[in-house]
């Protein structure tokens, strides 16, 4: 997860610098626009990442328990069709 913050952030910074480069903007203004911007692409992506990281695990853990209710759902159909000794149906 950490290199994906970097490369975002980095790409914030890369992304903007060229573009006040390509307006023409002074230097040291476009160096000072371009580490904000990275600051915000960088924490967009952790955000991004945390929350898609914490999707995945919550569709992991339902998946599991679906698995684990159908395995369930599964035993007690094969225990029920499992056919009873004669002479046990009887009441007494």
């Amino acid at each position: 997860m950490r290199f994906a913050v970097v490369m975002a952030g980095t790409a914030g910074f890369v992304l903007i610098l060229a573009m006040n480069l390509m307006l023409e903007k002074a230097p040291g203004q476009s160096l000072i626009h371009a580490t904000v911007a990275a600051a915000v692409f960088a924490l967009f992506g952790h955000w991004w990442l945390k929350l898609w990281t914490s999707s995945l695990q919550e569709a992991q853990e339902e998946r599991a328990q679906k698995a684990a209710a159908e395995s369930e759902k599964a035993q007690q159909e094969a225990a029920a069709a499992v056919p009873k000794p004669a002479g046990t149906n009887r009441i007494k």
